[in-house]
């Protein structure tokens, strides 16, 4: 399945201080130590505070048995992004803005059935839902997160 790649003029920026761990697509092992039955949806992170990816707006926070706590957000490029399996429910209200790299989303967690061990589960597409996406439709935030950087050191 090929990634959707597309140049976005928001910036992109690393959610947690912690390191990478799972990217899109990977089928090899997932965060339980087994290996992953079907593909990936998102990418996976370290750390312990949330950071907002993007600069845009909260469009939903809500608990899903899967994903644990979760919140959702528009950027200006009408990408969407989940951010799931926090500690506990955002304290971000629907229609507050984000700003990328400066508002706190949560803290990383280990909610919902599908999290083994705590970390943060972020999913990106043009999509209201990003984890109902299809999965040829998600964006690579690594990719989205590593072109603006190199963009931004090369400016």
């Amino acid at each position: 399945m090929a990634i959707l790649k597309a140049k976005f003029k928001a910036p992109y920026i690393k959610p947690t201080a912690g390191a990478r761990r799972d990217g899109l697509n990977k089928l090899t092992i997932g965060n339980s130590g087994e290996p992953r039955k079907n593909p990936h949806r998102g990418s996976d992170w370290g750390g312990k505070l949330i950071t907002s990816i993007s600069t845009g707006r909260v469009t939903e926070v809500f608990f899903s048995e899967q994903l644990g706590n979760c919140l959702t957000m528009k950027n200006a490029d009408g990408v969407f992004i989940l951010y799931a399996h926090m500690a506990k429910p955002s304290s971000r209200k629907v229609g507050d803005m984000v700003v990328a790299g400066e508002t706190a989303i949560g803290l990383v967690g280990n909610t919902g059935s599908y999290s083994f061990g705590a970390h943060l589960h972020a999913a990106a597409a043009k999509h209201k839902q990003p984890h109902l996406a299809p999965q040829g439709k998600l964006l690579d935030l690594f990719t989205l997160i590593d072109g603006y950087t190199a963009s931004a050191k090369a400016a």
